[in-house]
């Protein structure tokens, strides 16, 4: 959905109204007057207590700006004059401190140091070359990576990125540490461990006249094996990989050896104790001999139905504060909108396992909402919930502590713009549809 933009008018009477009240002028029984001297005193007075200057008799109160809407400019306050001036800086910093890179940029200092990061140092000289607003069509494995998103002392994928960029001399010296320079916007944050097919990033870069397959080759080549661009794409000057958005869609594979039936069986034929503590988890070689004998396990009929009813309850508005991280029972903010979410045709790998492929298509998620609503519905299939604890879990007066599905199995799977290409066709001819 569009976001719906409000106005309101106010109106003010701004008139000055004098009400200067005349002395009464009245003859006593011999006929005499008040002294002219003591009126003139009087209405003096009165306009001196309303703030009107008395040797101008023709005062008017300097007329207010209104802004394009016709409504009167309302007067900052001090601190929001202080706000204005800090806005659209990267950080607050004192006049006479150097602006420094962002502390989760290969820019930094501490950054270079804690990875190992050397910039190089053979680029040739700065040339100006015209910017030009793109996007970014990227594909990653995060489980190298902090998440995406540029963190303090962290390894990201968009540190990875724009290390690239600034290799590939797309990103200028002077704006390496500081995105906001070169307008950088990302369709969606994925979290630590979990990948992305269709990444949308966008941007301002320097490539001049140059090919979209001369930009792809030049920014791969300074990427590492794990991060990929696919396809590179002009668009609108305003155009932003975040609010340009439509819709996201995701998708979570689930192995179907997680629905056998008698699991504590098979834990206790490979010598594992199934009751062990989590802070205690099992080792690669128990892994390796849990899936040998799990691996051919195919999902039931019925199990795939479940699956599917559960899934289809989250369809629609719902609140997911239990979903989430640091939400409270009645956050507005809360309140998520998803289109479907579905369970596909199981797939069967090289190895022999079975995959259950499950989309989900919505508007926006929060934080770890996805894993966690995966691990409920697989929770019902397994007859360990209930639909009705499904439902306890989506109302607004609930708490409740949920479990999360591992980060490996969610892949960000597309981004949709149609929005943004209907916009683009009435206003621009060289910037295209991003149909990915």
């Amino acid at each position: 959905g569009l976001s719906s933009y409000r106005f309101r008018c106010a109106f003010r009477g701004l008139d000055i109204i004098a009400n200067i009240t005349k002395s009464s002028i009245m003859s006593d029984s011999k006929g005499d007057l008040s002294s002219e001297k003591d009126i003139i005193t009087g209405a003096h007075a009165s306009i001196a207590m309303m703030n009107v200057d008395p040797s101008n008799s023709n005062h008017q109160r300097k007329k207010r700006k209104r802004n394009p809407y016709g409504n009167l400019k309302k007067k900052k306050s001090d601190a929001a004059r202080k706000v204005d001036s800090n806005r659209g800086t990267w950080r607050e910093q004192k006049p006479d401190e150097p602006k420094l890179p962002h502390n989760g940029s290969y820019a930094a200092q501490s950054m270079q140091q804690l990875f190992g990061v050397s910039l190089p140092d053979n680029l040739p000289d700065e040339i100006k070359v015209t910017k030009r607003k793109v996007a970014l069509l990227i594909a990653y494995v995060g489980t190298n990576y902090s998440g995406f998103q540029i963190n303090e002392n962290q390894k990201t994928v968009q540190a990875e990125i724009e290390l690239a960029l600034y290799k590939a001399r797309f990103v200028q010296k002077s704006n390496f540490g500081f995105p906001h320079k070169y307008s950088w916007s990302t369709s969606g944050r994925t979290d630590k461990g979990v990948h992305a097919c269709a990444q949308v990033c966008s941007m301002k870069l320097e490539i001049g006249e140059m090919t979209g397959e001369e930009v792809i080759k030049r920014i791969n080549s300074a990427l590492p094996k794990d991060i990929t661009v696919l396809d590179v794409k002009r668009t609108t000057r305003n155009f932003c990989a975040k609010t340009g958005r439509s819709r996201v869609r995701y998708q979570y594979m689930i192995p179907s050896y997680i629905f056998f039936p008698d699991a504590r069986r098979v834990f206790e034929e490979s010598g594992i104790d199934a009751t062990r503590s989590p802070s205690d988890p099992i080792t690669d070689d128990e892994v390796k001999a849990l899936r040998a004998k799990l691996k051919n396990y195919r999902v039931t009929s019925g199990q795939l139905e479940s699956l599917q009813c559960a899934l289809k309850l989250y369809n629609g508005t719902h609140a997911y504060h239990n979903f989430t991280r640091r939400m409270n029972p009645g956050d507005k903010a809360a309140s998520r909108y998803i289109i479907e979410f579905v369970a596909k045709a199981p797939v069967i790998r090289e190895d022999g396992t079975e995959w259950i492929p499950t989309l989900v298509l919505g508007q926006a998620f929060l934080l770890n909402q996805i894993r966690k609503m995966v691990a409920l519905a697989c929770d019902v299939v397994s007859h360990r919930a209930t639909l009705d604890t499904m439902k306890y879990a989506l109302s607004k007066e609930t708490k409740l502590r949920l479990p999360i599905a591992p980060a490996e199995g969610l892949f960000l799977d597309m981004s949709v713009y149609d929005g943004y290409n209907e916009r683009k066709n009435r206003t621009s001819d060289l910037a295209e549809d991003l149909d990915w």
